[in-house]
């Protein structure tokens, strides 16, 4: 038995208790300093929560920034066979009339038939270099002279392969193709369009067969169009210069205009402005449900003693009841957009056939 059980026993004092007390007052001070603690860090994830939603409202925001986000483009074509085209945001609305008279194309070298004065290669394993020691297969390209040796007993799809591994190749692309009766040729592409991009055989190749005679020639040509009545050149089918914000591509070539329509992408803006709105109501929510108090018990949400989040739902209800400068008179402020505030739930609400008014016709 213990000095202390025995001596409450024999006194009817219950020290066991007394002391448990005790400890549970000297504890009182820790307890408090616990809880307030564990206020702290609800407000810190409370406050973490909330960050997280401004930084969804402001990634929204972004989108409605400037012109040029807020401005969402399509593009149309009359005739997609002939000429593609993709409108970024910085494009003009509009319509615009182009006329493709020739479209760009690359330079191609086409071995000759062999069978009238050489032996005919009819598979791609026949040997272009039977001559008992090295030839040479030299040409240029885009201003660079590649030179190739092409060993003894060498076949045309080791030809092929040597042009396309080379390191140094400029970008020329050699095929074979089978033209029909055991007839296999070998096919040189430039990589670019344009005029100026050319393929020689240079006159120090020895291969025979392989020599620039013994080659036909598809030039390579710019792509000539016209757009609004005006001629117009280029190297490429496809370019973004000629109408700006809008990059067209020629397919094919045409005697008659194609019209490319770029309007704004209503459907696109719409949404971001949807995105906007629901972001912003989240935060009201939020910061709503968690600074409320009860009169009644006497306690209060997270962030019910907390006077930041008062003032970030008055910065924010300033801005967008404020005016934007340098717009039309009938498009400052977000209530002319059909975007308004429902003063019981201070949300945003949008009236669709307003907005849809604005963004089609302004």
């Amino acid at each position: 038995m213990s000095i202390v059980t025995g001596v409450g026993l024999s006194s009817g004092i219950d020290y066991n208790s007394i002391i448990t007390k005790l400890i549970e007052v000297e504890r009182i001070p820790i307890k408090m300093l616990q809880d307030r603690a564990d206020k702290y860090n609800d407000k810190i994830t409370v406050y973490n929560d909330l960050d997280s939603k401004l930084e969804t409202l402001m990634d929204a925001v972004e989108k409605l920034k400037t012109d040029d986000n807020f401005y969402e483009k399509t593009s149309s074509v009359s005739d997609e066979s002939i000429v593609s085209a993709t409108a970024s945001n910085s494009a003009a609305a509009g319509l615009y009339l182009i006329e493709p008279h020739s479209v760009a194309g690359k330079i191609q070298l086409a071995s000759a038939d062999r069978r009238t004065s050489l032996t005919s290669f009819t598979s791609t394993t026949d040997v272009v270099n039977s001559s008992g020691s090295d030839q040479v297969f030299e040409y240029t390209y885009g201003g660079t002279t590649v030179t190739l040796t092409i060993a003894d007993g060498t076949t045309l799809e080791e030809l092929r392969d040597a042009i396309n591994n080379d390191t140094d190749n400029p970008g020329v692309t050699a095929t074979i193709i089978n033209v029909g009766s055991s007839d296999y040729r070998l096919v040189l592409t430039g990589k670019d369009t344009g005029s100026s991009n050319t393929i020689s055989i240079t006159s120090s190749t020895t291969l025979t067969g392989f020599t620039d005679s013994d080659f036909t020639a598809s030039s390579a040509q710019d792509a000539k169009f016209s757009i609004g009545g005006i001629d117009v050149v280029k190297s490429s089918n496809t370019f973004s210069d000629v109408i700006p914000g809008v990059t067209i591509t020629l397919l094919s070539e045409s005697t008659s205009s194609v019209s490319i329509t770029v309007n704004n992408d209503v459907d696109t803006i719409k949404q971001n402005i949807e995105d906007f709105v629901d972001a912003y109501n989240d935060v009201v929510d939020y910061i709503d449900a968690k600074t409320q108090y009860s009169t009644l018990t006497n306690s209060g949400a997270e962030l019910s003693d907390e006077t930041t989040p008062d003032v970030i739902l008055t910065r924010l209800k300033t801005i967008i009841s404020s005016r934007v400068s340098g717009q039309p008179s009938d498009l400052r402020t977000l209530a002319q957009l059909g975007i308004t505030t429902n003063y019981e739930t201070g949300h945003l609400e949008i009236d669709s056939s307003t907005l849809t008014d604005k963004l089609t016709n302004d």
